[in-house]
């Protein structure tokens, strides 16, 4: 698949391989086949990939494909998923999860598209009427496609495939990071690299093919695929699950993100005070055993993390707007100056007076109480908290290692991509806590045997 999307990416073949891609998940779609989903999920963590001057009939990325086909698929076995959606939901604690992944998902359609056509009425931000249209249907086709899948992931698809989609997701990112100072030369919507504070000495940030985000966001995007590999471990005894962490812990060395490592430490510190199974005692005792060839493996790669950091107090100068504290004052400072903004969203732009220029306010809660006002923001943010405390009310502490490093970096950058790499974790660990839990209760019951297809086959 990775070599694939390099050649038809080098050689100038992305419409041809999106026209393949429609029809190909058109027979699949006819078939009722699994794969449409498998891909949806495998993607979800990506951008578009290909440039949009590439699209099929200039609207019709990759995404937009899977995403189409995913609601299809939804609505086509809507009769069969229905009742056993309903049957995960009977339980409590993951009624209150699945609820609150589908209150984020709603709350950033209602945001996305008040914001897109409140910037259109005002003339703000270079979006006219058109703009806000396409924008609009695209990203509510995403999310309405994420409140699909995870009915479709839990009820529909096999365990197997739920877990392949997890390491075949986690591999794709690795090479696409890996590859990212070649990815724009090589045709693929990419940052590349990003510049950093020592890019006179050759150091720049990794940013790969993260959804709607930069380096930080792959960092951090970098520290869930570590800590659900962790998780695997713990799950399924398996090497391969321990080994994955070494590329994906230099890939946040090289990504550069401060926020990042923040992120990765919170995570290892859930990981070993909290989660616990049969294994884990002997497991974590394994992992650690096994960190110093880690961090001798990676610790040439974080160098620029190290600088990075040796600079950090410049982060706590309020008297200066290329920090992120300065950047939260300059914001708080305008919709204070404009109190009706805190209801409705700017209806002007906030332009830094030295270059005119708007930048980034590097805080998603502002950033959201600045787009559309603070119903908004307060929405967001009581909807991750919502998750964030039925995952440890319910002591379903892996979810803490996912949606604790999200909730961080949505308070250093303004980009919300994190959501579809939490959202594909939390589907991957709801899915395999039902299904130990159902083997488990079978076992009580007086049958023990070991059901790969536990949920699909009995609800």
């Amino acid at each position: 698949m990775v070599l694939t999307l390099f050649a038809v990416s080098n050689f100038g073949l992305v419409t041809y391989f999106l026209a393949i891609t429609l029809i190909g998940f058109l027979v699949l779609f006819l078939a009722n086949s699994n794969l449409i989903n498998i891909a949806f999920l495998v993607f979800l963590p990506t951008n578009d990939i290909f440039h949009k001057e590439d699209f099929l009939f200039s609207f019709l990325g990759l995404k937009q494909i899977l995403a189409s086909f995913v609601i299809l698929f939804f609505l086509k076995n809507w009769r069969y998923i229905k009742p056993r959606y309903s049957a995960i939901r009977s339980s409590k604690k993951y009624k209150h999860l699945l609820g609150a992944l589908d209150t984020i998902l709603i709350v950033l359609i209602f945001y996305f598209n008040y914001t897109y056509f409140k910037n259109a009425f005002f003339g703000i931000h270079g979006y006219s009427i058109e703009s806000a249209v396409l924008k609009s249907i695209n990203m509510t086709l995403q999310l309405m496609a994420c409140l699909c899948v995870i009915r479709t992931a839990l009820c529909k698809m096999q365990l197997q495939q739920i877990n392949s989609v997890m390491i075949s997701s986690i591999t794709l990112m690795i090479i696409f990071s890996a590859f990212s100072p070649l990815l724009p030369s090589l045709g693929f919507r990419s940052l590349g690299t990003e510049k950093s504070e020592f890019e006179q000495v050759g150091f720049e940030r990794f940013s790969g093919i993260v959804a709607d985000g930069d380096s930080n966001t792959l960092s951090v995007y970098l520290t869930l695929a570590v800590g659900i590999c962790l998780l695997f471990y713990i799950y399924y005894q398996k090497k391969i699950y321990i080994l994955y962490p070494v590329p994906l812990i230099i890939l946040i060395g090289i990504a550069g993100s401060r926020t990042g490592i923040i992120a990765l430490v919170v995570m290892l510190l859930v990981f070993f005070a909290l989660v616990k199974n049969q294994h884990s005692s002997r497991t974590k005792i394994q992992l650690l055993l096994f960190l110093p060839f880690i961090i001798v493996v990676s610790i040439p790669f974080f160098e620029l993390i190290i600088n990075r950091f040796e600079l950090i107090n410049e982060q706590f100068d309020i008297n200066s707007t290329s920090n992120r504290i300065g950047k939260w004052a300059l914001y708080v400072t305008f919709l204070w100056q404009h109190k009706t903004y805190l209801l409705t969203g700017a209806r002007s732009e906030l332009l830094i007076s030295w270059d005119s220029q708007y930048y980034s306010a590097h805080n998603a809660f502002i950033t959201i109480t600045y787009n559309s006002g603070l119903l908004f923001s307060l929405a967001f943010l009581t909807s991750i908290g919502l998750f964030i405390w039925f995952s440890y009310k319910n002591k379903m502490y892996e979810h803490l290692m996912i949606s604790i490093p999200s909730f961080i970096l949505m308070n250093t950058v303004s980009d919300l991509g994190i959501i579809y790499s939490m959202l594909l974790f939390s589907i991957i660990l709801i899915r395999n806590r039902f299904f130990f839990e159902y083997r488990n209760f079978r076992a009580k019951m007086g049958n023990p045997e070991k059901m790969k297809n536990a949920l699909v086959t009995s609800p």
